[in-house]
């Protein structure tokens, strides 16, 4: 399901990872993302992949989708949140430990302001990668044509507490954003990770698993793949 590289491209990475330069010289960079050459180091097998490269590469894949928006006029644009959506959903820096972990759509208030025309519910997917506890990622996306959230995980996690909080963000951003509450939410349905996603064979391809999800989805292609095509790219 993926391409893989040419020489000339393997040949061109080859060189970006084993040059010898300083691990903070800056790589690429799209506004405000960029990516340093410690972070592409991350790509190197064996390796977890940082959050540098994950967003860099969701932002890669809607900048591909907005690119086919333009073509299409009937083309509805995805668009993507960081992972740090969740960290700040979850309360997670907050400095007294007993509001840690709790529910705060005030923290995330502003996040949709961000998005083509400013209005979540206009989009086709939503894309979200997931850090659990700094060592697993995971991929999370609204459905919003077909009123479902999913969680996507190569190691096979319900994603249920993901799943809830989510939902509850859509209703309280439909009032944000709309002033009414969210039509139907009966409608909408929460599916944790089912049997058939693909799951990984080691402990540190996660985060490859996760952006395979996402640009896969984005394509509303068939997830699959196996271990053997993560070593293979």
């Amino acid at each position: 399901p993926f391409r893989l590289l040419t020489p000339a491209e393997q040949t061109l990475v080859h060189h970006a990872l084993t040059t010898p330069r300083s691990p903070d010289i800056m790589i690429q960079q799209i506004g405000s993302d960029r990516v340093l050459l410690r972070s592409l180091h991350t790509l190197l097998p064996n390796t977890w992949l940082n959050d540098e490269v994950i967003h860099f590469y969701f932002l890669l894949l809607i900048r591909r989708d907005t690119q086919l928006s333009s073509l299409t006029p009937s083309f509805c644009r995805s668009a993507y949140y960081k992972s740090f959506f969740f960290t700040s959903l979850f309360n997670e820096a907050h400095a007294d430990p007993r509001q840690r972990g709790h529910y705060s759509y005030h923290n995330v208030r502003r996040w949709h302001k961000r998005l083509p025309n400013q209005d979540l519910f206009q989009l086709n997917k939503l894309l979200i990668p997931v850090n659990i506890n700094r060592s697993h990622w995971t991929c999370l996306v609204i459905h919003f044509r077909e009123k479902r959230i999913q969680y996507y995980d190569s190691m096979g996690s319900s994603g249920r507490r993901h799943l809830a909080a989510t939902f509850h963000y859509l209703q309280d951003a439909h009032r944000d954003i709309h002033h009414t509450p969210m039509p139907n939410p009966n409608d909408w349905h929460l599916i944790e990770c089912t049997p058939d996603t693909p799951q990984q064979e080691n402990h540190y391809d996660c985060g490859v698993f996760c952006c395979a999800f996402a640009d896969l989805l984005l394509q509303d292609a068939p997830l699959t793949f196996s271990q053997q095509h993560v070593l293979q790219g």
